[in-house]
């Protein structure tokens, strides 16, 4: 496996467990795990609630791009050592079978 593919597996993986801890973290229709009871909150329930969302939406785009370029490595690596194989495959054909003029 080469270094790209790799990297983009810890990448995807990094994502995937992002996205789980970002959907946890999204504010229901009853109290939100960000619900405020402050009167002069640094950030508002709201803003963190659209803020979390901005990012949920970041980060799910980033996993389907990822998923489309770790499909196309692996198919394009595949493909590859298919042709590999099947070339060395005719190479033993045309050894094993002699031809008759």
């Amino acid at each position: 496996m080469n270094a790209l593919y790799l990297t983009l597996a810890y990448l995807h993986v990094f994502v995937c467990v992002c996205l789980i801890l970002l959907v946890i973290l999204q504010k229901t229709t009853g109290n939100g795990l960000f619900t405020t009871s402050q009167s002069n909150p640094f950030m508002s329930g709201a803003e963190i609630t659209q803020f979390i969302t901005k990012l949920t939406v970041f980060f799910v785009i980033l996993f389907f791009i990822n998923t489309l370029v770790l499909a196309k490595i692996s198919y394009t690596s595949n493909s590859e050592r298919r042709n590999i194989i099947s070339a060395s495959k005719i190479e033993e054909n045309e050894k094993a079978v002699p031809i008759l003029d």
